[in-house]
């Protein structure tokens, strides 16, 4: 059988040898001294023997395939089964209140109103009346700050747990949360209601985190987010997941050595970890005044790599599995629920002027109708046909030419996953 290095690999070499990652497969292969190897993969669709030599791994993690396949076809169908996820999604808007006043957040135009029962109730009659049709239902709990508003977050998922069981789906649960009022009495009642996911940003040392995410009436949010996940740590034994944002900028990375004397304890509970992202521009005008703080590839990755090579569990990122640049925007069944019932696709269009009017899709009635407008909602999860570009993009699995489609609809424009760079860079 004649074989062929994958469409799909990124390459790069090293000075003891080659790196090479498959984004269709995920896969990742380093090797190292052996010239023949070096030379096969150093190289593009040209024949192979699988006789001359032992492929088997390079095989099973498709760097090497068959010379006959039709690699873009595969690639679809990956992408045909991930749109059609029997999974029903839900983030559902607490409210817009919230206790930080961050300087890069992007929901300025807030009304500080929390979710109406009625809404709460149409969501849980929805999938009392539809969950059938699919095999998992997930529920993130969004904001502002969603532990403002805690006691209907409980009453809620008290129900779901109920009307999942009886009709024998799994139920996922998780939060996006500032992690102030994540105390151990209010986590051990979450997690008794399957809330087991969480996401708490914390912007390196006290003085950066400080600065950019001060609590609205003390600016000292960091200690108490610290005493949270420390009190955590040592009480909570049940299952749990805490990933920890980091929004790198050019004074959290100055600031690195202080961070991890802080955070020292979280090396203990594998239960913690962390995700690096670059500080993002996501809208609103006071991120105008952070633009400075932006880095670059360079500095991301020496920061990331000083938190792997100090112990930490750090998700590989940008690394990234076929659909990873998928957001839930792009997704059938999957929707941001406001506190008056709207149905929404993405967050950040929320609060832009130009698109919002684009995001909302449909409602939601307390007796669990939901009216989606098809036309609105094709928008957003109908993607470009794939063009010559696409074809031969060895980024095609991560976005399927589907990435963002915020971005494509506020510019009108193809847009392609943005972290091309960084993702070689980081190899």
């Amino acid at each position: 059988m004649l074989l062929k290095t994958s469409k799909f690999n990124l390459v790069k070499k090293k000075e003891d040898g080659i790196v090479v990652f498959n984004t269709l497969s995920g896969k990742k292969e380093y090797n190292k001294f052996d010239k023949s190897i070096v030379e096969i993969l150093s190289k593009k669709n040209r024949d192979i023997d699988s006789t001359s030599q032992d492929l088997t791994d390079l095989i099973d993690d498709g760097i090497i395939v068959d010379s006959e396949i039709d690699e873009f076809k595969k690639a679809d169908e990956v992408y045909q089964n991930i749109m059609s996820s029997k999974v029903l999604e839900f983030t559902i808007i607490v409210t817009d209140d919230c206790n930080f006043k961050c300087g890069y957040c992007y929901q300025e135009n807030r009304e500080y109103i929390y979710i109406e029962d009625s809404v709460l109730n149409g969501v849980l009659n929805y999938i009392r009346q539809n969950g059938k049709k699919f095999k998992t239902v997930r529920i993130n709990w969004f904001g502002g700050e969603p532990l403002l508003g805690i006691d209907n977050i409980i009453k809620f998922m008290e129900q779901c747990n109920s009307i999942c069981k009886s009709l024998k789906i799994s139920l996922i649960s998780g939060m996006t949360t500032n992690g102030y009022l994540l105390s151990v009495e209010n986590l051990k009642k979450l997690l008794s209601n399957r809330v087991f996911l969480y996401q708490i940003t914390l912007d390196g040392s006290r003085e950066t985190h400080n600065m950019l995410r001060p609590h609205k009436e003390n600016e000292d949010s960091y200690d108490k987010i610290i005493e949270n996940l420390k009190e955590i740590s040592h009480e909570v034994n049940r299952y749990y997941e805490v990933v920890i944002r980091i929004n790198l900028t050019k004074s959290i990375v100055n600031h690195m050595e202080e961070f991890m004397k802080d955070i020292e304890f979280m090396k203990l509970n594998k239960k913690i970890s962390l995700n690096c992202q670059k500080m993002g521009n996501y809208g609103g005008s006071s991120i105008k005044l952070l633009m400075s703080e932006m880095i670059n590839n360079a500095d991301f990755i020496k920061a990331h790599d000083t938190l792997v090579n100090h112990g930490f569990r750090v998700n590989q990122q940008p690394v990234a599995q076929a659909g990873a640049g998928l957001c839930t925007a792009c997704k059938p069944n999957s929707y941001y629920i406001d506190q008056k019932g709207n149905m929404l696709k993405c967050s950040l269009a929320i609060y832009d002027t130009e698109i919002s009017s684009l995001n909302k899709v449909g409602t939601i009635t307390e007796n669990g109708d939901m009216v989606i407008d098809e036309k609105m909602e094709k928008a957003w999860i109908q993607r470009e046909i794939p063009d010559k570009q696409c074809h031969s993009c060895k980024f095609y699995p991560i976005c399927f030419n589907h990435y963002c489609p915020f971005r494509r609809l506020s510019s009108g424009k193809k847009i392609c996953y943005g972290y091309q760079k960084a993702t070689i860079d980081s190899l």
